[in-house]
């Protein structure tokens, strides 16, 4: 461990205290893409994999299907085995209707119990995506997961980027363009700081942007800051471990 790992260790657990602390942001090589849906499917690929929140929005599945980005589908053409998660009745009945060879299940994990099954097998990935943004208490739910999920070697977690080029963009015109269903924005530090007290440790961090960025000025701008500011991109991709995990 270097010292700069020892210094965001001591800060996470408590052990240290900062009002003002600077930390060094380094981009992961979890994957050589800057993209979200490459990133995760170069990770998951020959893997294991259990997907939380895999469902999308019921109107979106469709129009991703054809354009071939909607994550779910991404995925089971690499992984090895893979099951979906997701508390959302009506897009769970869609896909189970128009995918028949999708394993998935329609569970509000926070009030009801996953099938033996699932929590007994052994998964190599456990892939948390643009799910705890949305929950009011992100520690509660993590934990959660984590003690459910004892046979699981790595989790994937994604989260909206608090230092994304949007955000700056529209503050700088005295506004603020967001997800209402969101509670929170990530910064890699915080990111890890919610991940320590749930029991896990975060292990890699990567910034990553959209499939497509868009057209227009604000894309172009985006696109270009992006390339040179990596932290400034629309996502954090992490990856954690059980505490104490090799």
């Amino acid at each position: 461990m270097t010292t700069e790992q020892r210094n965001w260790q001591n800060f996470l657990s408590g052990k240290e205290f900062s009002n003002g602390e600077l930390f060094r942001l380094k981009q992961a090589e979890i994957s050589l893409s800057n993209q979200r849906i490459p990133t995760l499917t170069d990770y998951c690929s020959g893997k294991s994999v259990i997907h939380f929140g895999f469902a999308d929005h019921l109107p979106l599945i469709e129009k991703k299907r054809e354009d071939g980005v909607w994550l779910h589908e991404c995925l089971a053409d690499v992984a090895t085995t893979l099951v979906g998660i997701d508390v959302n009745r009506a897009a769970v009945d869609y896909i189970k209707e128009n995918i028949p060879s999708a394993e998935c299940y329609c569970i509000d994990i926070v009030n009801e119990d996953l099938p033996d099954d699932i929590t007994q097998r052994k998964w190599q990935v456990l892939l948390i995506g643009e799910l705890l943004e949305h929950v009011d208490n992100p520690v509660e739910f993590l934990s959660m997961i984590a003690r459910t999920f004892p046979n699981v070697d790595e989790f994937i977690i994604t989260v909206p980027n608090a230092f994304c080029v949007t955000n700056f963009v529209c503050a700088r015109g005295g506004n603020e363009m967001v997800n209402t269903d969101h509670r929170y924005w990530f910064s890699p530090f915080t990111l890890a700081k919610v991940c320590n007290r749930s029991g896990l440790d975060l292990v890699a961090c990567r910034a990553v942007d959209p499939v497509m960025i868009g057209k227009g000025l604000l894309a172009r701008f985006t696109s270009i800051s992006s390339k040179k500011y990596p932290f400034l991109r629309e996502t954090l991709v992490a990856v954690a471990k059980h505490r104490g995990a090799v």
